[in-house]
């Protein structure tokens, strides 16, 4: 099998972009490269987003079993802009100047194997009405995260991830990007829908191979990405590629034989 490598570095774009991507100097700067790397790039600002609302969860579950002292403190620290509070049908709800931010429906703590917490998320205008979130916990510190319909502006998403949290990131703010270290597994798809944007279809499918760390000094610097982009017609505009992340640099492999590249 025939490949091309193409070394890249990987960066954080605080708040705007939580995984981003550039080409050092006097690297190859082709159309190609470039758009291979922002679909990467992409793919890490989705799955930023997911463990996001896995943080949200997480600060959500350490209110519900925290005393009104305890409560107070994490409300100031955690949730400045937005409350807290239980409605009528015992849902947690994040609100914002009276509106409903996220929602999470818990079936016992977060931490204990077993349960289930199913979560919506509407703080996007573009959102749609069927999004969902089920997260299960498989042993203190380890879920799995399903996804349905969760955008992460230009693109909505779907997929079935592993996480397995880590140490509190204390200077990250949630409103914005996680608060905690994770590595998460698993596969799914983004796709730039009509409804989100005017520009050109493009579905992005991903299996992650090798689990991607996120850490707090650079976002996510390990693991191992396999990418298939496809456009509206069904065409790649890039040959289906492997991302690979060492250190926070970023290697894209090519599998040349699999499609031509307009």
């Amino acid at each position: 099998m025939k490949h091309v490598i193409i070394r890249l570095t990987a960066v954080v774009m605080a708040a705007t972009m939580l995984c981003g991507c550039v080409i050092k100097e006097g690297e190859s700067e082709s159309d190609r490269d470039r758009f291979a790397l922002k679909t990467f790039g992409y793919t890490n600002l989705s799955l930023a987003e997911y463990l996001r609302i896995m943080s949200l969860a997480q600060i959500v579950n350490r209110y519900i079993e925290a005393d009104e002292a305890e409560r107070q403190a994490i409300d100031e620290r955690y949730f400045p802009t937005m409350k807290i509070r239980q409605d009528d049908n015992g849902i947690w709800c994040l609100r914002r100047s009276g509106e409903v931010l996220y929602s999470f429906s818990c079936d016992g703590s977060l931490n204990t194997s077993g349960s289930r917490w199913e979560a919506s998320a509407n703080s996007d205008p573009f959102v749609t009405s069927n999004n969902k979130i089920t997260i299960d916990c498989l042993a203190e510190g380890k879920w799995q995260i399903d996804i349905i319909n969760v955008v992460s502006y230009p693109f909505i998403g779907s997929g079935s991830y592993e996480i397995t949290g880590g140490t509190e990131i204390y200077d990250a703010d949630l409103e914005y990007q996680p608060i905690f270290e994770y590595e998460i597994s698993g596969s799914g798809y983004i796709e730039q829908r009509a409804s989100l944007t005017s520009g050109e279809y493009f579905k992005v499918e991903f299996d992650i191979v090798e689990p991607l760390a996120y850490r707090a000094d650079g976002g996510f610097v390990e693991g191992k990405s396999q990418i298939v982009v496809t456009d509206g017609t069904g065409a790649k505009p890039v040959p289906d590629f492997t991302a690979n992340l060492t250190g926070g640099t970023a290697s894209i492999q090519y599998s040349i034989h699999n499609t031509a590249v307009r």
